[in-house]
């Protein structure tokens, strides 16, 4: 097997944990249901808790790269995955089920960020963005395959959708069989450390695309209203069309960066506008809310990886580790913080707490950004 192909099943494999944070996505509303006495926020945060601890190991991971190899990290998350994701299915209580997740962003974030890094050290060029895209497209399809059986299992009952995280062992045997361990980064003189300031440009659009991009996962189930409110299923199917999408964006993702350019980041971020924009009026049509679920998946699948390989391009070898890393702790930070954010912003200006108002935020405030990196760009093309 040559090591191109032992790379790629390790992209897809892997892919399958970094998407478990999508299990509790289509149950939000059953768990509400389980446990009323938490607030809308704290069940919205069962989505975004584990970017919390994500982020923060994100970070410490580009920095372990020189304690530890990737190789034996990435094992560790995947374990961390499996474990923590399974926990809740013998052990009740919305307390238990709120910290397991929060340990579970320990795996999340790790991963993440390793694996957006071995991608880096392994190809170049034009390879590492169809690695990428390939990844992100590895990730679109594990979750739909994980909101879908997600969604099932929690109409019966919330805790069989854990066994979504069953799984996971595949990517661990993955990463102990097929990749290659490089052993620790060595760090030439600080070179690890040497961060582009575009970089940080980076990081800062990833959370701002995140903030606004998670409410779709953390709203839509509490979001659908006439005959479709309350139906987990239907829930699962329109976080499947939005993991879909990000499939199709993950696979095109060289075409669409030929004709976008370096408008790349500001497309994904318009396209999400749209989404909402589709969410504010049409909260009872199926097809209308499958519709947004692509818009927003597109903005997702092209996002992500865009941003994870110009954030390599732009730094030494030896410090794509610490850039993928801070990148995904941008992306985990918007996540963690965005019911927080959008709920208070949303009682703030409307004087209560509504999906609709959530996403009218989201839209209007994305599009700002998306038109003012567009803008940008067009008066100093000389800047990434």
């Amino acid at each position: 097997m040559s090591k191109t192909m032992k790379m790629n099943i390790v992209i897809i494999l892997t892919s399958y944990s970094v998407s478990l944070q999508f299990t509790v996505s289509p149950i939000l509303e059953k768990i509400q249901t389980t446990y009323p006495s938490a607030s809308v926020s704290a069940v919205q945060m069962l989505m975004t808790v584990p970017m919390l601890l994500g982020a923060v190991m994100a970070l410490v991971s580009g920095w372990l790269v020189h304690h530890i190899s990737k190789k034996r990290l990435m094992l560790i998350g995947s374990l961390i995955c499996f474990a923590t994701g399974m926990v809740p299915m013998f052990l009740g209580g919305f307390l238990t089920l709120f910290i397991s997740r929060a340990i579970l962003g320990i795996g999340l974030g790790g991963l993440t960020a390793l694996s957006a890094s071995v991608i880096a050290d392994v190809f170049e060029g034009k390879a590492r963005i169809a690695a990428m895209g390939l990844q992100a497209s590895a990730i679109g399809g594990s979750i739909l395959l994980i909101s879908t059986i997600s969604g099932f299992l929690g109409n019966m009952n919330y805790r069989y959708s854990m066994l979504v995280h069953l799984p996971a062992l595949a990517g661990m045997l993955a990463i102990f069989f097929l990749l290659e361990d490089r052993g620790k980064v060595v760090d030439h003189g600080g070179m690890a450390f040497d961060i582009n300031k575009k970089v940080y440009k980076i990081v800062a659009l990833s959370a701002v695309e995140f903030l606004f991009l998670v409410t779709f996962s953390t709203n839509i189930a509490m979001h659908m209203s006439g005959d479709l409110a309350g139906n987990a299923s239907i829930a699962g199917i329109i976080t499947g069309v939005f993991a879909a999408a990000q499939m199709l964006a993950g696979v095109s993702l060289q075409k669409i960066s030929k004709y976008t350019k370096a408008n790349t980041l500001a497309a994904a971020m318009g396209s999400f506008s749209i989404s909402g924009i589709l969410l504010i009026f049409f909260s009872d049509n199926l097809w209308v809310l499958l519709s947004a679920a692509l818009f927003a998946g597109l903005s997702q699948g092209i996002f992500v990886p865009r941003a994870m390989f110009e954030a390599s391009e732009i730094v030494r070898p030896e410090a794509t580790a610490m850039a993928a890393a801070l990148v995904s702790a941008g992306l985990s930070a918007g996540q963690f913080l965005s019911p927080m954010i959008m709920n208070g912003l949303s009682d703030m200006v409307f004087g209560q707490v509504q999906t609709t108002y959530v996403y009218g935020i989201g839209a209007v405030m994305m599009a700002v950004v998306s038109l003012g990196l567009f803008f940008r760009q067009r008066l100093h093309p000389q800047l990434v």
